[in-house]
């Protein structure tokens, strides 16, 4: 079975990423791309083979050819456009941040569920191979209990213009570009939700609203801790992830990145397991798991309820930073608690 997918914005994570990955996409058929500018719009339809071209999202929501919504907008647009495409009876992906707000996040859940359509989100770090190694050795009790997770995704690059330095449109700054993507992988490896978060960050206040690095501290159930790091000034730094678990340590290096490289070390007091990585592309896996999710009728490998967790995880982390105190998490919903408990949707596993 073949799904008629419609991407809507035309950045540069189109271009370089989620439109060539579904050009090799099993399953998948491009038919629509929508911009506010045609051009731009028909420019994208012929690059990539995108059947139509729109500027009008009401009118791609007509499309009865178009299974799928994938939404590249602005981070304030997509609580609106999703509900609109659910209402249309489209299913959805929506790039991180999911949305502003956990009002808005819960409305999205719930438009969905109403239409009957899947709700996925953009966390592409649950694709990449090594992730999903080291999910499963945790799974599994290879590395004993986890007691220590140290993620950090640095690096220096360009400034982000236009939108992006807009806090109303933005929300935060590198917590939505990288740091929702450390919450969530910190839940996916675990299976555990946090039930407190410390932050620091060098914005959140008057005369600098929008941070670019960004530290925080995850309390887990069970004495375990999680240690966070985006940042886009550190010029020469690795990033990185690191666990720590009572019976041995998973380091991977290169894999929190939008490129499909890296490697991991697996070590324990019986054995050194290592593997390198390259051309395994998470956008690539991220949409065909998407696929499998609708064409099955099963859980997005990170869902609407997932991605509702990060919104309220990265709230309380931007409560954190402003106020600096911690902030305590409340419980997930016994759905996500199962969803995550059963290990469903392990990057396309």
């Amino acid at each position: 079975m073949t799904l008629g997918w419609a991407m809507v914005g035309t950045g540069w994570h189109v271009r370089d990423r989620m439109a060539p990955a579904a050009q090799r996409a099993a399953g998948t058929r491009l038919v629509a791309v929508c911009s506010r500018d045609l051009s731009r719009a028909r420019e994208y339809a012929t690059t990539f083979g995108f059947e139509r071209a729109y500027d009008d999202y009401s009118a791609l929501l007509e499309d009865d050819q178009v299974d799928v919504v994938y939404l590249a907008t602005p981070n304030h647009l997509h609580a609106r456009q999703t509900v609109q495409a659910a209402q249309a009876g489209k299913h959805v992906l929506v790039e991180k941040p999911m949305a502003l707000s956990s009002a808005e996040a819960e409305a999205m859940v719930e438009a969905c569920r109403r239409a009957r359509v899947k709700l996925g989100v953009g966390f592409h770090l649950r694709h990449h191979p090594a992730h999903v190694e080291i999910r499963r050795w945790l799974r599994e009790g290879l590395l004993g209990r986890p007691l220590m997770l140290h993620l950090a995704w640095v690096r220096a690059n360009t400034r982000r213009e236009g939108w992006w330095q807009d806090p109303s449109q933005v929300g935060a700054y590198v917590t939505m570009a990288r740091g929702v993507h450390l919450l969530d992988l910190v839940t996916f490896l675990t299976g555990h939700h946090p039930v407190e978060v410390t932050a620091v960050t060098d914005g959140q206040r008057d005369d600098r609203p929008l941070e670019e690095t960004a530290v925080a501290v995850l309390r887990l159930p069970g004495d375990a801790f999680g240690v966070l790091l985006a940042s886009r000034l550190l010029p020469h730094a690795d990033s990185s992830l690191t666990v720590f678990g009572s019976e041995g340590r998973a380091h991977a290096a290169g894999t929190l990145s939008t490129d499909p490289a890296g490697s991991i070390e697996v070590s324990t007091t019986t054995q050194v397991h290592q593997v390198s990585y390259s051309g395994a592309d998470p956008y690539q896996l991220q949409i065909e798991a998407f696929d499998r999710s609708v064409i099955d009728d099963t859980e997005p490998s990170a869902s609407g309820e997932d991605g509702l967790s990060v919104v309220r995880i990265t709230q309380a982390l931007l409560e954190s930073a402003r106020s600096g105190r911690a902030v305590a998490l409340p419980a997930r919903s016994a759905v996500a608690e199962q969803h995550a408990a059963d290990g469903m949707g392990a990057g396309g596993q």
